[in-house]
């Protein structure tokens, strides 16, 4: 970005300031740098789930543009945890297609000890193009924990590890490191909310800032 320094004028400065921010060549748009590879998103589409079988269901689709999936859900609950998993496998079949396979598990913990509240969830997802040669992959993985410690309602805390790898072009890389909190408020129908998120980018060619996010907020349901 210009310097203040390099110039004998506000006026210049702010002129320089402006074509540089209108030069699309000086920014990467971040939102092309990674997404949860979550499959074929909304399409037009027929699909059969099994009935649950000791808490396996088997789903599969067609879709519209030539696209089909298959996913394998779990869902279960011992006297010590709860916990879901799914795997599933998608394609597009049309020239110039791709495929990608992802898996995702959570769990969260039961005792009458402190460690009643712990959970675990990661996440594993990587795409392929017939006609390019990066493949897209990402990692997740998170640690929660929740417990009542008042009368007001439940307190939530969590922290968050992301990685996407090669999504613009060979090469890139971003990572996101985030931590937040949460506190219900039974008594008015609403949930608290506070988190910082750190952005790290990697772009072959480019001096990509990194970005910190926080935020915070208060849910009211009706």
């Amino acid at each position: 970005a210009p310097d203040p320094g390099d110039f004998e004028s506000e006026e210049e400065y702010e002129q320089a300031l402006g074509d540089y921010a209108v030069a699309s060549s000086n920014f990467v748009n971040v939102f092309t740098l990674g997404n949860n590879l979550d499959g074929l998103s909304r399409l037009v589409r027929v699909r059969y789930n099994t009935p649950v079988w000791n808490g396996f269901q088997l789903s599969g689709s067609a879709g519209t543009e030539d696209r089909y999936d298959v996913a394998l859900r779990y869902a279960g609950e011992t006297g010590w945890a709860r916990m879901a998993a799914g795997a599933s496998w998608w394609t597009d079949a049309s020239s110039g297609g791709f495929d990608g396979v992802s898996a995702s598990g959570s769990m969260v913990l039961k005792s009458d000890q402190w460690w009643n509240g712990v959970g675990f969830a990661a996440q594993y997802a990587k795409m392929s193009f017939d006609d390019l040669d990066n493949e897209p992959q990402t990692w997740m993985g998170k640690l929660t924990y929740t417990r009542s410690f008042w009368d007001i309602g439940r307190t939530g805390f969590a922290i968050q590890y992301s990685k996407y790898e090669d999504f613009w072009i060979e090469g890139t890389d971003f990572k996101l490191y985030g931590i937040g909190f949460s506190q219900n408020i039974d008594r008015l129908g609403s949930e608290a909310y506070a988190g910082i998120t750190q952005n790290e980018f990697t772009v072959p060619g480019y001096d990509v800032n990194d970005m910190t996010l926080y935020q915070i907020g208060l849910m009211v349901r009706f």
